[in-house]
Order: structure tokens, then C-alpha cells, then sequence
């Protein structure tokens, strides 16, 4: 391996443990947008709004709650329940977000909230 590619596979090392810190101490709130079902009407994706600072990691982990579910209690964030997790490949389309839904219990609890007012949010801790 040459120097260049050493220095190169540092600094890729370097940037990702940089956004590990970043996540982990400060985690990212974003604004749901909407659901996106299927032709068969089944849940698909979740999709949020991009906020203007927004890390782009390859793949990142977000629970899916009511905005009332979040606490901050002693500079510290307190979640009260989740109604499910979607999963973020890098997938951004204009200024949104688009994150996937896996598992059929989790699919079931999310598309209860298909047609709600309720506002929701997505965090991530990373």
C-alpha cells in the first residue's frame, strides 16, 4: 500500500469515528414527512425532511415517535416509546430523507399512524 492510500484509509478511519462522536453525543432529530405504501397499499418507507445540517453516513438507524415521546430531563434525552425504526441507506431525494421499513410487526405498529395528525419524529443516535 502505498503512502497516499495509507494516509487515505487514515482519514476515512479518522472522519467516521469524528461522526460516531458526533452521533452519539448529539443525536440527530428529524421532521417526519410522510409514509409511502405499495401498490398492494402495504407500508414501504418513511420519509423525513433533510434537516440543513445533516451528516451523510452510509447507513444510520432512526426510531419513528410522537414528538411527545422525547424528553430532555438534566441535558439529557429521555425517550418514553418508540412506535417503530426504519433504517437509512444514503437514500436522498431533493431535501428528504428516505428510510426503509423492515419487519412485518414493525411495518403493522408504523402504518397505524398511516392517516394520524399526530406529529412525529424520526432521532437517531447512530
Amino acid at each position: 500500500m502505498s503512502e497516499a492510500e495509507s494516509f487515505n484509509e487514515a482519514l476515512k478511519d479518522f472522519r467516521k469515528a469524528v461522526v460516531r462522536i458526533v452521533f452519539k453525543y448529539e443525536p440527530i432529530q428529524i421532521n417526519f414527512v410522510r409514509l409511502e405504501i405499495t401498490k398492494k397499499g402495504k407500508l414501504d418507507k418513511i420519509v423525513f425532511k433533510k434537516p440543513e445540517q445533516f451528516i451523510n453516513a452510509k447507513k444510520m438507524k432512526f426510531l419513528l415517535m410522537s414528538s411527545d415521546n422525547l424528553l430532555v430531563e438534566d441535558g439529557k434525552f429521555k425517550i418514553t416509546g418508540k412506535i417503530g425504526e426504519c433504517i437509512f441507506k444514503g437514500d436522498i431525494v431533493s431535501d428528504e430523507i428516505i428510510c426503509d421499513v423492515n419487519g412485518r410487526k414493525n411495518k403493522k405498529a408504523i402504518a397505524a399512524y398511516l392517516y394520524t395528525s399526530e406529529e412525529l419524529i424520526g432521532l437517531s443516535f447512530y
